[in-house]
């Protein structure tokens, strides 16, 4: 926060962990809020870049609250990945099922089961 001549202050609030880290030459502090998940490795890559980044500006972290007395865990999502395809639900489909890339088509008048 910077105080201006009228004693207001400049607040920015980032969503995207990119954003803020491409801003952060720019700040002469900060508050982060740890995140609760991660969406795959490009995220998992720009949160630990954000945390190096924090230990050159004064900084505070925070932590989401959670309804757990065991407290915060971070979860990080896999990437999605082109080799497996996923279902309904995040299910994987195996390669070669019905429904897989590539697998045949069920014939006319067939019952899938």
């Amino acid at each position: 926060m910077r105080l201006e001549r009228n004693c207001g202050t400049d607040i920015l609030v980032y969503i995207e962990l990119d954003r803020f880290l491409a801003d952060m030459p720019a700040f002469d502090r900060a508050v982060f809020i740890e995140p609760i998940v991660l969406y795959g490795s490009r995220q998992l890559e720009d949160y630990a870049a954000v945390k190096a980044a924090l230990r050159t500006i004064p900084h505070e972290v925070l932590n989401m609250p959670t309804n757990s007395s065991g407290g915060t865990q971070l979860l990080v999502l896999k990437d999605l990945n082109s080799s497996r395809t996923e279902g309904a639900l995040g299910a994987l489909v195996p390669p070669g099922s019905p429904g897989a890339p590539g697998a045949a088509a069920p014939k006319a008048g067939t019952r899938r089961r």
